[in-house]
C-alpha cells in the first residue's frame, strides 16, 4: 500500500503538468479547491461545481443565487419579514377597549352625578332637569372641597415641623391645588397623564432598570411586541422631550376637551354628560396606538424590504467590482430605529383643535410672536413630510403623520360615533334596570 502511494507521488511530481494529476493533487490539508487550471477550465469547472454542491454556501451566494433548481432558500427568501397582524390586532382591540371603556365610566359617572344632584334638598321644588352643565358645577364644587380638605391633612401632618418648613410646603401644595383647581376637565386629565409620564422618565434615570426599560417602554418594530405600543406612549427618556410633550399636552388636551364637551351638548338624542375626560383620554390612548401602528408598519414593510434588497445590491456590486465590471454604489437605507414618546396622541390633539376652533392663534412659548394655528399645524405637518423625505432621524416623522390624520379623521366623524356609542350603551342601561325590576 505504502509503495504504490509513494509512486504515485513520484509519478505526480515528475508529470505535475499532467490534468489528472493536477485535478487530484493537493499541496495541503486544508485546502478545498484544486488550483485553477487556466489550460484546461473544464477539468476544474468540474470539480469545482461538485464542490459548490457539496459544501455550505457562502453569504454572498446566497444574495445572489437565482436558480430556481437550486434547493436551498435564497438568503432574501430565509429571512423573516418583522410581523404586523398581532400588531394590528392588539392596537384595534386597544382602542375599541378604549372607547368602550370610556363610554361605561362616563356612564356610570353621570348617573352618579344625576341622581345625587336630583336627591339634594331643595332641587325637586325648582322643578328643572339635571343638565350636563350641573353635574359638571357639581363636580368642580366636589373637588374644590377635597382639596380643601387635602390642605387642612398636610398642615396637621407637618405640625411637629418647624413653623417655616410647614408653611413652605402648605403653601407649596395650595399653589398646585388651585391651579388644578382652575384647569378645565382635559387641562386636569393632561396634568394626571404628566405625571404618569413623570414617574416613568425617573424610572428611566435609574441605570439598574434601563434593560427593563428598553425591552417594556420602548418599542422596537423588529422585537415582535405589541404591548409596547401602548407602554411607549408614556415613555420619555430625555428630560426635553418630556417638557415639551407635557406642555402641549396641556395646552390642547384643555382645548380638545372644550371642544368634544360642546359637541357633545349638541348631540340630537340629549344624552348627559357629566365630564368629557374619559372620551377624551379614550381619543388619546386611541391616537397614539394608531400612530405607534402607523410607524410599525412602515418600518416592517417598507424600511425592512429596503434594507435587505441595499445589502443584496452592494454584495452584487463587489461581486462585479471583483469581476473587473465597477457600479456606484446605492445610499444606504436609514436604520429601524425604536420609539417611545406621546407625541403621536399630542398631534392628534393639536390637529383637532386646529381644525374646531380655525381662528385661533398659538404662541411659542420661545418666540415672543401668535400664529394661526392652522397655519402653526401646518408647518409642523411639512416639516414631518420634508423629514421623511430627507431622511432626518430625530423624530419618529411616521408617528406625527399617523396622529395628525387620526386628530383629522376624529374631528370629523369622532362625536357622532361617540353619541351613538353612549346611546347604545344607554339603551342597554334601560334594557337591564327593566329586567331586574
Amino acid at each position: 500500500m505504502f509503495s504504490s502511494l509513494s509512486s504515485r507521488s513520484l509519478r505526480c511530481s515528475v508529470h505535475l503538468r499532467s490534468p489528472a494529476c493536477r485535478a487530484t493533487f493537493r499541496t495541503s490539508p486544508l485546502r478545498r479547491f484544486p488550483r485553477v487550471n487556466e489550460r484546461n477550465p473544464q477539468i476544474t469547472g468540474e470539480h469545482l461545481s461538485h464542490r459548490l454542491e457539496s459544501r455550505t454556501p457562502s453569504f454572498k451566494e446566497e444574495l445572489l443565487k437565482d436558480d430556481p433548481t437550486y434547493d436551498m432558500k435564497t438568503f432574501m427568501r430565509s429571512l423573516n419579514k418583522p410581523k404586523i397582524g398581532r400588531q394590528i390586532l392588539f392596537a384595534t382591540t386597544g382602542m375599541c377597549l378604549s372607547f368602550i371603556l370610556a363610554a361605561v365610566f362616563s356612564e356610570e359617572d353621570t348617573e352618579h352625578w344625576k341622581e345625587a344632584l336630583e336627591s339634594a334638598k331643595g332641587w325637586s321644588l325648582t322643578g328643572m332637569s339635571v343638565s350636563s352643565e350641573d353635574m359638571r358645577r357639581a363636580r368642580q364644587f366636589s373637588l374644590a372641597k377635597k382639596l380643601q380638605n387635602n390642605v387642612k391633612k398636610l398642615q396637621d401632618a407637618l405640625a411637629p415641623l418647624p413653623k417655616m418648613i410647614s408653611n413652605f410646603f402648605v403653601w407649596t401644595y395650595a399653589q398646585v391645588a388651585t391651579s388644578y383647581l382652575n384647569a378645565s376637565e382635559g387641562g386636569r386629565l393632561a396634568w394626571q397623564i404628566g405625571a404618569l409620564n413623570a414617574a416613568v422618565w425617573v424610572a428611566w434615570q435609574i441605570p439598574r432598570l434601563h434593560p427593563v426599560m428598553a425591552a417594556r417602554f420602548m418599542h422596537h418594530p423588529l422585537s415582535g411586541r405589541a404591548t409596547t405600543l401602548l407602554t411607549s406612549m408614556f415613555s420619555h427618556q430625555s428630560l426635553v422631550h418630556l417638557a415639551f410633550n407635557t406642555i402641549a399636552l396641556t395646552s390642547f388636551g384643555s382645548a380638545s376637551g372644550h371642544f368634544l364637551a360642546q359637541r357633545q351638548a349638541q348631540n340630537p338624542d340629549g344624552t348627559l354628560e357629566s365630564t368629557p375626560r374619559y372620551h377624551l383620554l379614550a381619543v388619546f390612548i386611541s391616537a397614539g396606538l394608531f400612530s405607534g401602528l402607523v410607524s410599525h408598519v412602515v418600518a416592517a414593510r417598507i424600511h425592512f424590504p429596503r434594507i435587505i434588497k441595499h445589502l443584496s445590491s452592494t454584495t452584487k456590486n463587489a461581486s462585479n467590482s471583483s469581476s473587473g465590471r465597477f457600479f456606484s454604489t446605492p445610499r444606504p437605507p436609514n436604520d429601524i430605529l425604536p420609539s417611545l414618546g406621546a407625541s403621536g396622541g399630542v398631534y392628534a390633539l393639536v390637529t383637532m383643535t386646529a381644525l374646531a376652533y380655525k381662528d385661533a392663534e398659538v404662541s411659542m412659548f420661545f418666540l415672543p410672536l401668535s400664529i394661526p394655528i392652522q397655519w402653526g399645524v401646518g408647518g409642523m405637518v411639512a416639516l414631518d413630510v420634508l423629514g421623511i423625505i430627507r431622511g432626518w432621524r430625530m423624530f419618529d416623522h411616521w408617528a406625527h403623520l399617523g396622529g395628525a390624520a387620526f386628530g383629522a379623521i376624529y374631528w370629523k366623524y369622532g362625536p357622532s360615533f361617540w353619541d351613538a356609542l353612549r346611546a347604545d350603551y344607554e339603551d342597554e342601561d334601560e334594557d337591564v334596570k327593566l329586567k331586574n325590576s
